[in-house]
């Protein structure tokens, strides 16, 4: 096996694993931030649903994580792809959020980034089998 087409599937392997992690780990962090608080747990059932007091900070955090990502879509299995399937994960769980419009901001933003840090990312890994990397003599 030559050595770009080497390279090339660890590029790859290394995208697979970063995207599984955060897509792991991403919703861990949103069941951690909507679990009720202790004092929640212990009162009576309330007949009017009370909105999650972190459900405006997890659009707030989506918006950013967007913005992060479109930023970072040049480095995609690093931190593009990672930062916006979080991003996308925390917009789709705080849409019922009194700022829903920041949730589907941010989660355009997150979806935007995805595609284009795919993209970069496939059009890595076809150069990296054609040997035409540019970091090569």
């Amino acid at each position: 096996m030559s050595e770009t087409m080497l390279s090339a599937l660890i590029g790859l392997a290394g995208a697979v694993c970063t995207s599984v992690i955060t897509a792991v780990l991403g919703p861990m962090l949103v069941a951690y931030m909507q679990r009720p608080k202790p004092s929640q747990q212990d009162s009576a059932p309330q007949a009017i649903p009370v909105e999650n007091p972190n459900m405006p900070a997890l659009a707030i955090a989506s918006l950013v994580l967007g913005v992060l990502g479109l930023c970072n879509f040049l480095t995609p299995p690093i931190c593009g792809l990672p930062l916006s399937i979080l991003g996308m994960t925390l917009g789709f769980s705080s849409m019922k959020s009194s700022k829903r419009s920041l949730a589907i901001a941010g989660t355009a933003l997150c979806l935007i980034g995805f595609v284009v840090g795919c993209g970069n990312a496939a059009y890595g890994a076809y150069l990296g089998t054609q040997g035409k990397l540019f970091f090569q003599q």
